[in-house]
């Protein structure tokens, strides 16, 4: 039954979309936008689907031109379903921005 639920898992793992956009300000709040961050699953690869619990989000991201993280944090998650959000500062007019999302359930990595 372990192995079972492992392979679960992995093809979880596998299906684990992230949904992410920058959405610009007011014109006079400067270079800044709204960064919103959401998980997408493959059709039952859910948490429901497999039998975990999802309690916190790691997020990481980060100008795509090597720049620094602008988000480096943990969260605790209630609702999936839900964006997450932060205000960044795009320094420049626009940027692209890398995003790696991590779902995890008692401290161990599901997602």
């Amino acid at each position: 039954m372990r192995r079972r639920a492992r392979a679960s898992l992995y093809w979880a793992l596998v299906a684990l979309a992230v949904s992410a956009c920058l959405t610009p300000m007011d014109p006079g709040a400067g270079d800044v936008a709204e960064l919103k961050v959401r998980a997408s699953f493959a059709p039952g690869a859910d948490p429901d689907a497999v039998g975990v619990t999802v309690d916190s989000a790691t997020v990481v991201a980060a100008p795509s031109d090597g720049e620094p993280a602008t988000v480096d944090t943990t969260v605790a998650v209630s609702d999936l379903d839900s964006a997450l959000s932060w205000i960044v500062d795009l320094g420049a007019d626009s940027a692209d921005y890398t995003v790696h999302l991590a779902l995890l359930g008692q401290g161990q990595m599901l997602y």
